[in-house]
């Protein structure tokens, strides 16, 4: 199904505008960002959002000229995805 028609399917069920129903959908996509920026957790319609610190790496590398040049990564925080048991039972 493509997003238009999911628009379109909730925003008869809804029995409000195709509009309101995409401006509702930013409107909770933007919120779910700045819940994972801060760190939580959010589960909604069956997935569970976090974030994941991947930890740096660090290492050496040989150049051309025999000596070697120190190499290292910063952490960073991932998102990471979950289903929920509601969602696998759906499926």
């Amino acid at each position: 199904m493509k997003k238009v028609d999911f628009l379109k399917e909730v925003a008869e069920e809804l029995g409000v505008s195709q509009i309101r129903v995409r401006e509702m959908l930013d409107v909770i996509e933007k919120k779910r960002n700045e819940v994972l920026q801060d760190g939580e957790e959010l589960t909604l319609m069956g997935v569970k959002y976090l974030t994941k610190v991947q930890k740096g790496r660090e290492g050496e590398m040989t150049l051309e000229d025999g000596t070697k040049k120190p190499w290292k990564t910063e952490d960073k925080r991932v998102p990471k995805i979950k289903a929920t048991k509601s969602l696998k039972d759906a499926v």
